[in-house]
């Protein structure tokens, strides 16, 4: 018992040596009965005490607290609530974000340089007006254009740190720690340089959350192994938190947050995935996951899993997962600047999530030649795997689109509505503008009042089979929108 006591006590003591570089500011104001909850102890914060980035904070009703935090800006706490120290620094950190897209506007609008503001606005504000995934990516290709051409270096500089703050939006913080980097090597006057260097102390705080992926069990080992590559891969994609593996397990400095484990189950050409969150210290499920689907897509279906434990730990999606490269790589057909689509969902945010059973709205805008008319395909990959056609559709065969001219989809909610169906996980909408019309679905089963399911293999599909049939409809050109929500119960 004595040397369990002692293992336990070690255990702890590591924990604190590990984590001690997890601090994200320190207390400047204190008024009222305050705690700060550390693990299985409560502190009483006094001026100067240090918060760390698992620590939460119970601040009772008419108590103040404040904390400093490590780029010099301050973060009230709400009182009559216990907040998470990581969930209230990420929610300033959203905020701050959020005034990306207008600061640019406002920027170019105010230069007399720059020209073609109104194109520019409509390709970052879209259809709604809004702050959504489409109107972030689209802002951040207005940036880059703007870039290439640009000389006056404090314009840079600015046009830089909002780039890095569309980023930060989308939770890509390994882009945004590239992107201030280049901002401290350009910034010889040093005016940016002080707030930069704490915006990336924090970010490297924040980035300090381990995750442990384990090697699934299943009788098929190579099965196991690329799923288990594909996880690590995956989930280190967006510098958002540190991924250890089952070959780090001696490493003292891999003590994890969270463990992700599960098993594999392979009957014929199906695979089931059974996953679960784990707390490794406690061994509580936190959360659970099964995905299942043809062994073939085994690369999609991890990519799956990854979003899902993605989504549950940051509420984001994991930046620049993809597989949609063959879309963007297409020989023999063309991506033209001059035209664009924005397309947006009626739920509101930059990955937003429905219900099942939800109905879903779609809208979409075109920008490109006056006087011409285009063409939209809408498809959609379901969590499963399966691609279907959205539009055109049995209530709405035309598919064409007038230059900027909103469109909401359903057009005739009697006629046809997207309701979502299919199970929980990540699901992608992408929008196809053309020249000339898509033939991608029999025709008979449009009539037949269904969404065709084009394809149960979304990879393979999207980057083989879609060229095939864009080049057996004539189609020369296109232009892309891949936008992304999740589907809960």
């Amino acid at each position: 018992m004595k040397n369990i006591t002692i293992i336990i006590c070690m255990f702890l003591l590591m924990i604190q040596t590990i984590y001690a570089d997890d601090v994200l500011g320190k207390v400047t104001t204190v008024v009222g009965k305050i705690s700060i909850i550390r693990g299985e102890i409560r502190i009483r914060p006094k001026m100067g005490t240090k918060l760390e980035l698992r620590d939460s904070v119970e601040v009772y009703p008419r108590a103040r607290f404040i904390v400093t935090l490590i780029d010099g800006s301050e973060l009230p706490f709400p009182e009559g609530e216990t907040v998470r120290m990581e969930d209230l620094v990420m929610a300033a950190l959203t905020e701050r974000a959020s005034h990306a897209l207008d600061t640019f506007l406002d920027l170019v609008k105010n230069s007399s340089h720059i020209k073609n503001y109104d194109s520019i606005k409509m390709a970052a504000m879209g259809s709604r007006d809004t702050v959504d995934e489409t109107s972030t990516y689209n802002t951040i290709a207005e940036i880059d254009k703007i870039l290439r051409g640009e000389k006056n270096l404090t314009i840079i500089l600015d046009l830089l740190c909002i780039k890095a703050d569309l980023f930060l939006q989308l939770g890509n913080f390994a882009e945004v720690t590239k992107i201030y980097k280049e901002v401290l090597s350009r910034d010889k006057k040093k005016t940016k340089t002080d707030k930069i260097k704490g915006l990336l102390e924090i970010l490297d705080v924040l980035n300090n959350r381990h995750l442990r992926v384990s090697l699934f069990s299943s009788e098929n080992f190579d099965i196991a192994s690329e799923m288990y590559d594909i996880l690590r891969d995956s989930l280190s994609s967006s510098g958002r938190m540190t991924i250890s593996g089952t070959t780090d397990e001696s490493d003292p400095e891999t003590i994890v947050d969270n463990l992700l484990t599960g098993s594999i189950t392979l009957k014929d050409t199906t695979m089931s995935i059974d996953a679960n969150i784990i707390n490794p210290l406690t061994r509580e499920i936190k959360k659970s996951w099964t995905i299942s689907g043809d062994k073939k897509n085994i690369g999609f279906l991890s990519r799956q899993l990854a979003s899902s434990v993605y989504f549950f730990l940051t509420q984001k999606n994991i930046p620049g997962q993809s597989v949609f490269h063959g879309l963007y790589e297409s020989k023999g057909i063309d991506m033209p600047e001059e035209v664009d689509l924005y397309l947006g969902l009626n739920n509101d945010g930059i990955f937003p999530t429905y219900r099942i059973d939800e109905e879903l709205i779609l809208h979409a805008r075109v920008r490109g030649e006056k006087n011409k008319k285009y063409y939209i395909t809408i498809l959609r990959i379901r969590p499963d795997g399966e691609v279907h056609l959205l539009y055109p559709n049995y209530g709405d065969t035309a598919g064409t689109m007038e230059m900027n001219t909103h469109y909401i989809l359903p057009k005739n909610k009697n006629l046809y509505n997207f309701t979502v169906t299919g199970i929980t996980g990540e699901n992608y909408i992408i929008g196809i503008v053309t020249e000339k019309p898509f033939s991608l679905a029999d025709t008979t089963k449009i009539k037949n009042k269904v969404f065709p399911k084009l394809s149960s293999f979304p990879e393979d599909y999207i980057n083989n089979q879609l060229k095939v049939s864009a080049k057996d409809s004539d189609i020369n050109w296109w232009k892309i929108r891949v936008i992304h929500f999740m589907t809960n119960y």
